[in-house]
């Protein structure tokens, strides 16, 4: 059996009336965004940022992808002025849980749930602090 699953395309997003990731809500139709409630101002390009990190939560989307979407450009002007907006955004995210904006260096961005700790693979124990 196999199953496809889609991924929804910008016009769905937009329809949605709210979307919701942890304690991160943001409302599509009136630009809202409130994080534990508290209404958080965004700046339209925040908002545009955001709203493309949310069409692929947990994901690391490329700089250039970022900057094509936002200004349909993607020269190292473009990609100072994202450094900045993604600054600006994390600061007034930073109540969020548990997802939050994270960086992969010479990668890009992506708005990732943050994980307890990292995985045992199967069959190791963790190792734990020796006493010196």
């Amino acid at each position: 059996m196999r199953v496809v699953v889609e991924e929804p395309s910008d016009l769905e997003l937009a329809d949605r009336p709210s979307i919701s990731l942890g304690n991160l809500s943001v409302f599509t139709k009136n630009y809202g965004v409130f994080v534990d409630d508290n209404f958080v101002e965004l700046t339209a390009q925040e908002f545009d940022i955001l709203r493309i990190m949310l069409e692929h939560p947990d994901e690391v989307l490329p700089y250039t992808m970022l900057t094509q979407k936002l200004w349909r450009a993607s020269g190292e002007r473009q990609l100072r002025s994202l450094h900045v907006l993604v600054f600006r955004l994390r600061q007034k995210l930073s109540g969020s849980n548990p997802f939050s904006i994270e960086t992969v260096r010479r990668r890009g961005y992506g708005l990732i749930k943050a994980r307890a700790s990292p995985p045992v693979a199967h069959g190791l124990q963790e190792a734990k602090p020796v006493r010196v």
